[in-house]
C-alpha cells in the first residue's frame, strides 16, 4: 500500500507539472497539488482521514460540474481520440480527460480515506 501510494504521489506530481500549458493551469495545479500533498501526508503517516476525504470530495464535485457542458457539446465522444491521440481534437475530448483525471483523484483519495480510518480503529 505504501509503495502504491508513493507511485500515486509521483503520478499526481507529474500531472501537476504538465498543467503549465493548460488553458486554466492554476485550478488544475491546485487540485493535483492537493492530491500530491495528501499522498505525502499518508506516506509520512501524518494523514487524517478528513484531508483525503475533503480532497476527494472537491474532485468529485468538480467532475460532476463538467457533465452538463460535456453533454451539451455538439461533438460526440470518440474514445480513440480520448485514449489514443495526444492532441486535444475537440472540447469533448478535453472534458472526458478532465473527468477521468478527477475520478482518479477521487478513487485514490477514497482508498486513502478508508485506509486512514481503518488504521485509526
Amino acid at each position: 500500500m505504501r509503495i502504491l501510494n508513493w507511485i500515486m504521489a509521483v503520478v499526481f506530481l507529474l500531472s501537476l507539472i504538465v498543467q503549465y500549458n493548460d488553458p486554466d493551469p492554476l485550478a488544475w495545479m491546485i487540485v493535483y497539488g492537493m492530491a500530491t500533498m495528501v499522498c505525502l501526508l499518508f506516506g509520512l503517516r501524518k494523514l487524517h482521514w478528513r484531508w483525503s476525504a475533503g480532497a476527494g470530495l472537491v474532485a468529485l464535485v468538480w467532475s460532476l460540474s463538467l457533465f452538463p457542458p460535456l453533454f451539451a457539446s455538439p461533438d460526440p465522444i470518440i474514445w480513440k481520440d480520448v485514449f489514443v491521440d495526444a492532441a486535444m481534437k475537440t472540447r469533448t475530448v478535453e472534458y472526458v480527460r478532465e473527468i477521468g483525471g478527477l475520478w482518479i483523484i477521487v478513487g485514490w483519495m477514497g482508498v486513502l480515506t478508508f485506509s486512514s480510518v481503518k488504521s485509526r480503529n
